[in-house]
């Protein structure tokens, strides 16, 4: 039952645009007089990813986003149902690395020489110095911290850009213990 949970909350990740998730306004009047403000992010913290915008449409202050030509997708299994889930880039800095995009942010450390981590286990961490906490964002739910994992880089899709396949496990905590889940990406890294 936990798993089924944790499961269609992340469905509900996967399709940001579903109709079923969206309020539809009401134009009565009784309603409009009992509805709440929307609530939006806290000032204090700041959403795990920066929605995508054009830079032409960038405003000043804005926080940059990767490049287009690294982002990329993160397909977990879940009861061997795919969910894709989008990415914007695998960055290396200082020997952390944040793994990030809509919803998602996995963090741990790893070389500026990304190349020897090549096909070899890469530990995930709950908290990054440069990059903050390893943690997804799931509906109905909220932010929910990872407690675990790995992932391991098994190819190397394109070298200028540099873009990578690999696979990734991790733990969620849930009500009734923690859930494992499995998946893959292709991402581009962007080095810094």
């Amino acid at each position: 039952m936990r798993t089924l949970f944790i499961c269609l909350s992340m469905c509900g990740v996967a399709l940001p645009g579903c109709e079923r998730l969206r309020t539809k306004p009401s134009s009565s009047p009784a309603s409009a007089r009992t509805s709440e403000p929307p609530k939006t992010p806290s000032p204090t913290r700041p959403p795990l990813v920066a929605p995508a915008s054009s830079d032409s449409a960038k405003q000043p202050g804005a926080p940059a986003t990767e490049p287009r030509s690294s982002r990329g997708t993160l397909t977990v299994r879940v009861y061997d149902t795919p969910l894709e889930l989008q990415l914007d880039a695998l960055t290396v800095c200082g020997g952390e690395f944040k793994l990030a995009g809509f919803g998602v942010r996995y963090v741990g450390q790893m070389s500026q020489n990304w190349r020897s981590q090549f096909q070899r286990h890469v530990a995930l961490q709950k908290r990054s110095v440069q990059f903050g906490e390893s943690e997804m964002e799931l509906p109905m739910i909220g932010t929910v911290k990872v407690l675990s994992g790995q992932l391991i880089i098994d190819e190397v899709v394109n070298e200028n850009p540099s873009r990578v396949k690999g696979r990734i496990a991790f733990t969620l905590p849930g009500p009734d213990g923690p859930s494992s889940f499995n998946g893959t990406f292709e991402v581009g890294i962007v080095a810094k």
